[in-house]
């Protein structure tokens, strides 16, 4: 068996996990390590998925974040007379849609 391979299994058995991870760095220079990473850091690519794909979405979305917006007070209207309600209208008619049968 080759001296280097004896040693560094005995150095094993001898250390914990975290021994056997560092020992790298004790018989490979700083600078390859650093090498290595920066190759690996250069090379990574984020994953992608195609969640469209995969769950049969078909619908397009707004870009935007509108369609999570309160609806603007000017453009909504009274079903009854056609007037322009205020917020505080807007706001108690949805709060109380039961009791106003709508």
């Amino acid at each position: 068996m080759d001296m280097f391979l004896k040693e560094f299994l005995k150095q094993n058995e001898a250390g914990g996990a975290l021994e056997t991870l560092m020992s790298p760095s004790k018989f490979v220079a700083l600078e390859t390590i650093t090498q290595i990473g920066q190759a690996l850091i250069a090379a990574h690519q984020p994953a992608t998925f195609n969640f469209a794909g995969s769950f049969e979405i078909t619908a397009s979305l707004p870009a935007d974040d509108s369609h999570f917006a309160p609806p603007d007070p000017a453009e909504v209207k009274c079903d009854t007379c056609a007037a322009a309600l205020e917020a505080k209208v807007i706001s108690y008619c949805r709060l109380n849609a039961k009791k106003l049968g709508g």
